[in-house]
């Protein structure tokens, strides 16, 4: 790299970069060992000035970081630049810091150097979910506190919702759970759900999809838009909803089209199902309607036991039905944010290049962990717990790094080329 050398601090870069980060949120280099003042300078001078002939894996930022000691400090710092690098649009090199700090926190995990009951214990174990290491995991399980216990009842519930079912079968006192919803347990326990995402598709499959004990779509606001007969069906009893749009719904949305066809409105927080249920009674109240007869809840149950991030709406969802006892759940029209490149079957699911790389990098680096939801989804998958159509199963074929690299030439570079210009 042909990069001008320079004092870096973490705090002064931020500034200078105008990033959404807090400086608390990152470690001071000295805490990552290994990594001198002078791989921080190149990986501060790509991030200000990246360079277009080598953003995906540069070699002179890889190479030492397999040289990195391996210790605990150093695997939870690099998982947070991680992070950070992600939020630049550098999603290879991010992704390579990632799966470095996730490996070395798994050997630090193997060989007792992570206190039980810690939250970077807990969260190391939801690293042996993502590669499938169950006996590992189940190992791990035994020294956590059973009192509280809600760590233990946090990666019961992995386990209860991903682990194979032979597994489960054969260790049912591992797999007590955190709460659930007793109604909604009693809506979908023992279903057939098809969970259908948001991409577009000419694949015919909106009779298949309307075939199933129920259909789960995402942010479905309008009665009757965005439903398509021919390839993704008409049906909608269950509408999971991200914060934005909820707040969306709340503050600006016509409520006097909100559907009201589902049975269950879900949300990401109780707050943000107590507030639509209020606006949405205010409304019938003020409009003289009918009201709304569907349930609402919310499903707060998988921001514990994750590794690094939360997940978006459809692994979300998915795992969410699982946990609530559905028989089974396929995936239909998700493929991780890989559409515009993936098939024919799909389009670009936003039109505008700068909008569309600035919302999707801004969801990853503000709460959602590319590789955590899809590592995520491939071991409950390879569990048999899960099933989906073909663009599905061939995003959860590509490795993780290959994953990000993918997404460094959807997202990553337009960003790039964007900033540079």
């Amino acid at each position: 790299m042909t990069r001008k050398s320079r004092p870096t601090h973490w705090r002064q870069r931020l500034k200078n970069l105008g990033s959404s980060f807090s400086w608390w949120q990152l470690p001071e280099h000295p805490e990552v060992p290994g990594l001198s003042n002078r791989w921080w300078s190149d990986f501060f001078a790509l991030v200000e000035h990246p360079s277009q002939e080598n953003v995906f894996r540069p070699s002179e930022l890889i190479g030492p970081l397999g040289r990195i000691p391996r210790l605990p400090r150093a695997g939870r710092a690099l998982v947070t630049a991680s992070r950070f690098a992600i939020s630049r649009g550098l999603f290879s090199l991010g992704g390579t810091m990632r799966l470095v700090g996730r490996d070395i926190l798994l050997e630090c995990l193997a060989n007792g150097r992570l206190e039980p009951g810690s939250a970077l214990y807990a969260a190391t174990m939801a690293g042996l979910v993502e590669v499938g290491r169950w006996d590992e995991f189940i190992a791990a399980m035994m020294p956590l506190p059973t009192n509280p216990g809600q760590d233990r009842r946090a990666m019961g519930t992995l386990l209860a919702t991903i682990a194979p079912v032979a597994l489960l079968q054969a260790r049912p006192q591992l797999a007590d759970s955190l709460p659930r919803d007793a109604a909604f347990v009693e809506c979908v326990a023992g279903k057939r759900v098809a969970v259908v995402g948001p991409a577009s598709s000419t694949a015919r499959e909106g009779p298949l999809i309307d075939s199933y004990d129920l259909v789960a779509r995402f942010n479905y606001k309008e009665d009757g838009i965005g439903l398509d007969p021919l390839h993704k069906g008409e049906r909608c009893d269950l509408v999971y909803f991200n914060r934005a749009q909820t707040e969306y719904l709340v503050t600006d949305g016509d409520l006097t089209r909100f559907p009201r066809t589902p049975r269950w409105v879900i949300t990401r927080r109780q707050k943000h199902a107590d507030s639509l249920s209020r606006a949405l009674h205010a409304e019938a109240v003020r409009s003289n309607a009918v009201p709304w007869s569907h349930r609402y809840r919310f499903t707060p149950v998988y921001d514990a036991p994750l590794f690094c991030g939360l997940f978006t709406a459809a692994p979300n969802a998915t795992l969410d039905l699982l946990h609530c006892g559905a028989a089974s759940v396929d995936v239909f029209h998700a493929d991780f944010m890989l559409s515009s490149e993936r098939t024919r079957k799909y389009n670009p699911f936003m039109k505008d290049l700068a909008e569309t790389t600035r919302i999707t990098v801004r969801s990853f680096a503000g709460a959602h962990d590319p590789i955590t939801q899809v590592a995520m989804m491939k071991t409950a998958y390879r569990s048999g717990r899960i099933h989906g159509d073909e663009p599905f199963r061939a995003a959860l074929q590509l490795g993780e790094q290959e994953y990000m690299d993918a997404l460094q030439r959807l997202y990553g570079n337009p960003i790039l080329r964007l900033r540079a210009a």
